[in-house]
């Protein structure tokens, strides 16, 4: 028994400095393990990698541009006048204001580039390089060039195009195809914030197809077909590369939407395969012809689908009197659904299309009309230089009202007659139609946007010629929800009222 007892104290004992040497060695692995680096996820890894190396492999050819201009001045104070001023966002360039000699000013500005040939062709944004006297270009490894050429620019696209005349190997970027860009997609942005030289940062392709707001919209490109990214771009990026992880430039940053000027993760490119087609255009011709259609279109949204009877395509809202539209057909109220082999759906598919087409080039287009399929043969023509039309304000247009006529108000509008002499006023181009003289605040029509000056061309299926088509329209129209077609200088838009 006494022998029993014994055994157990000792095994008792044996178990208790196990566990306290194990317990020991358990505790001693732990504190070991608390000082050691983590092991991030394989795939982390691999990511992080893929940055180095696209960084690696495009940076050398992501230039630094500095562009000079000298201005006249009247007085020896310093320079309060930005010299891109109504460029997209003139907040991309880094200004410089010094003092200088009375009757002249010296403006420096930043930007970026990228090298895509290895004969020296470099692709920027044309509001970095237009009007500048002077170019000066700096390479990541340091190299500087001052003798460099402006091949052109199209500002109508906001791409620019430098050759640097040298017989030294450059780096250049290899360009991909910006048509297979997918949403979610990560992109690198390259260039020289704030003259922060080869400067990378990371971000996914959030948009595509995307247009800017009309505050927006500048002499500098339409900007209306831009990839949208958050990729971090701040002043400096201007004219840089948009990257894919296989090191393709896919993308020509140019423009930023932001409340302050720096990055809010609202950066805009402008697709590569664009700043291409105007590349070769700029090096074949000198200069870019886009192709021209002579049509004002709009996206086909739900409300005005139902109307129309087809929840695809893009709907005509106007046609330029004796363009290639007009002449090949087309009407205001058509549904285009396809350029040759290209099906459209958006208003940026279509404009894509026609500006890559060349003048005196025939088109098939097939399209919707009254609900049935058409197909015209159509030649493009070459984009005129101004389209513009001027228009005024309500309270100009209420002042042309006769008191002696009878006022009918259909939805919160006043219209008058579209007399020759009114046309000759206010420089109203179109044809037809009726003048909208005043709308009623908190109407149905000004909650849909319409204001005095705007012209209606027809309502339902009623042309408008003049102010008895108009009323027939709205006696017949009542109260029912009607479509309305209605001009606003140069645009037209069908709007569901």
């Amino acid at each position: 028994m006494k022998y029993n007892k014994k055994l157990v104290l000792i095994l008792s004992l044996a178990i208790l400095l196990g566990v306290v040497f194990y317990g020991g060695l358990i505790y001693g692995q732990l504190r070991a393990n608390e000082n050691r680096p983590l092991q991030p996820p394989p795939g982390i890894l691999s990511l992080e990698a893929s940055f180095q190396e696209v960084s690696k492999k495009v940076s050398p050819a992501v230039v630094n541009i500095n562009t000079e201009k000298v201005i006249k001045r009247q007085y020896n104070v310093p320079m309060n006048e930005d010299f891109f001023k109504g460029t997209p966002f003139e907040e991309f360039f880094k200004f410089y204001q010094p003092f200088g000699p009375q009757g002249e000013q010296k403006i420096t500005n930043l930007g970026s580039g990228v090298i895509v040939s290895p004969d020296g062709y470099i692709i920027t944004n044309a509001h970095v390089i237009s009007d500048a006297d002077k170019i000066n270009i700096t390479l990541q490894d340091g190299t500087k060039y001052d003798n460099v050429k402006i091949i052109g620019y199209d500002k109508s696209g906001d791409i620019g195009l430098l050759k640097l005349e040298t017989k030294k190997e450059l780096p250049y970027a290899i360009t991909g195809n910006s048509d297979e860009l997918k949403v979610g997609s990560w992109v690198l942005a390259m260039g020289n914030p704030y003259g922060f030289t080869s400067s990378v940062t990371s971000g996914i392709i959030s948009a595509v197809g995307r247009a800017l707001p009309a505050e927006g919209q500048t002499n500098y490109g339409d900007f209306s077909d831009l990839i949208q990214t958050d990729a971090s771009i701040n002043p400096g990026n201007s004219g840089g590369p948009l990257v894919n992880l296989y090191g393709e430039v896919v993308g020509i940053n140019t423009a930023i939407i932001s409340p302050n000027g720096g990055s809010v993760g609202l950066g805009f490119s402008i697709p590569i395969n664009q700043a291409r087609y105007i590349m070769d255009q700029l090096i074949k011709n000198g200069k870019v012809i886009h192709g021209w259609l002579g049509i004002g279109i709009q996206d086909m949204t739900p409300e005005l689908a139902k109307n129309f009877g087809i929840d695809k395509g893009v709907l005509i809202s106007n046609i330029a009197y004796g363009g290639p539209a007009d002449k090949g057909g087309l009407q205001v109220g058509d549904v285009i659904l396809r350029i040759g082999n290209k099906e459209i759906n958006k208003v940026t598919e279509l404009q894509r299309e026609i500006s890559r087409k060349n003048p005196g080039e025939k088109v098939q287009i097939d399209i919707v009309r009254n609900k049935k399929p058409v197909t015209l043969s159509v030649t493009i023509d070459s984009r005129p230089e101004d389209e513009g039309l001027s228009m005024t304000s309500d309270k100009e247009y209420s002042k042309d009202k006769n008191n002696k006529e009878e006022i009918k108000k259909w939805k919160g509008i006043i219209v008058k007659e579209l007399t020759p002499e009114l046309r000759k006023k206010y420089g109203i181009a179109e044809e037809y139609g009726v003048l909208v003289a005043e709308v009623e605040h908190g109407s149905k029509a000004y909650k849909k946007g319409f204001r005095g000056g705007e012209i209606i061309k027809k309502i339902n299926n009623h042309i408008i010629k003049g102010i008895n088509d108009y009323y027939k329209a709205i006696e017949e129209a009542g109260d029912e929800q009607s479509v309305v077609l209605v001009s606003a200088g140069r645009y037209s838009t069908f709007v569901v009222l």
